[in-house]
């Protein structure tokens, strides 16, 4: 049953199979230009860090690609949008494309799947939500932003800097700049890929075929349909 449930929310309920699936060419330039944007931080900041003659080129490439990104962002949620309009008669007036209609359009579809099968009443919400809590448990994740490649990013900076503490040619406050900065990049690059991976959960649904994900967001619905259960009951 339960896997039934996942396959349905994938094929029917994901971001991807209501909006994404409808400009999917352009999402995928997004991805792939947002890979060789993740690419171009690490390689500068690698290059900061030793110093190579590669440093300014690849500033300018990274900042290149971070505009394209921002350019491709824009045009995304737009594009959503315009599908909320045309196919659900959603308007969406927020900055971004996913709003409370589209949350409640996703909720009535599940709850006519379940009413469809036979599982829509208040015992078996209980026992599918704990079901789902159950699997979810199972599939355990490595975290998004594994330790190791922070200390990969860190180590050659730190390293750096205490050459430059020791370097008799420098003054103290330009490895405390030379410090703060590389920290701050880190930072950065850290918040991108985090906000990336909120952003774009669905996407990385279809990709990687995340059932941990799609679990979550079908135990959110159900818990939902719980809630106005006695409201909904026909």
């Amino acid at each position: 049953m339960i896997e039934e449930l996942i396959e349905y929310y994938k094929k029917n309920l994901s971001n991807y199979s209501l909006v994404f699936k409808y400009f999917k060419r352009k999402f995928c330039v997004f991805w792939i230009v947002f890979s060789i944007f993740i690419g171009s931080v690490i390689v500068f900041l690698l290059s900061f860090s030793f110093q190579t003659k590669i440093f300014l080129p690849s500033l300018y490439f990274m900042l290149t690609l971070l505009v394209i990104n921002i350019y491709l962002i824009i045009v995304i949620n737009q594009n959503a949008k315009n599908v909320l309009l045309k196919k659900y008669g959603i308007v969406s007036s927020n900055l971004l494309w996913s709003n409370n209609d589209f949350y409640k359009l996703k909720t009535k579809l599940l709850k006519s799947y379940l009413e469809g099968n036979d599982l829509y009443s208040e015992k078996k919400l209980n026992l599918i939500i704990n079901l789902c809590n159950r699997e979810y448990a199972k599939n355990k994740v490595s975290p998004f932003i594994p330790p190791g490649v922070f200390l990969a990013l860190f180590l050659p900076i730190w390293i750096k800097l205490i050459d430059i503490l020791f370097s008799r040619s420098t003054v103290i406050e330009e490895a405390i700049n030379f410090a703060i900065i590389g920290f701050i990049l880190i930072i950065i690059f850290a918040m991108s890929l985090e906000k990336i991976k909120n952003l774009y959960n669905d996407l990385k649904e279809e990709i990687f075929n995340s059932r941990r994900q799609r679990l979550t967001n079908i135990i959110i619905h159900l818990e939902e349909l719980l809630i106005q259960y006695p409201n909904n009951k026909e």
